[in-house]
């Protein structure tokens, strides 16, 4: 599947192509087919499937529920006004992540970490007491 086009629409040639499939004797196991519909997701899913394939190591993927996660995922990056090829918003992406453009400066969040140290300062009272 490229980047930009419908899920919806991916899905339903997955099925087409599962069915003719099916109907020359050539069979999938339903792990098998919740993977390889995970692998042909394009690259902006690879957070989504990552997660998914995480969380069920130790547990069989079954296909309908795959189906199931992908297009309510479609439909939440949807109603954020996001198309299927972004990444951005999603609750899995880490492009927002980590520290802002202003760094060391204290944005209301608790103490900055960055402590400058104070430099020595000259001290014309003190004399050397070797000299």
């Amino acid at each position: 599947m490229g980047e930009g086009n419908s899920i919806t629409n991916h899905i339903s040639e997955f099925n087409t192509i599962i069915a003719q499939l099916t109907s020359v004797q050539i069979t999938f196991d339903d792990e098998v087919k919740a993977l390889i519909l995970l692998s042909s997701l394009p690259e902006s899913w690879s957070a989504t499937v990552t997660a998914v394939s995480n969380s069920a190591s130790n547990s069989k993927l079954k296909l309908d529920n795959i189906r199931d996660l992908i297009l309510s995922e479609d439909v939440r990056r949807k109603s954020l006004g996001e198309s299927s090829n972004s990444s951005s918003g999603s609750a899995l992406s880490t492009e927002t992540r980590g520290r802002s453009s202003q760094k060391g400066r204290n944005q209301g969040r608790g103490r900055s970490k960055f402590v400058e140290k104070s430099k020595p300062k000259f001290r014309n009272d003190i004399t050397c007491g070797n000299c």
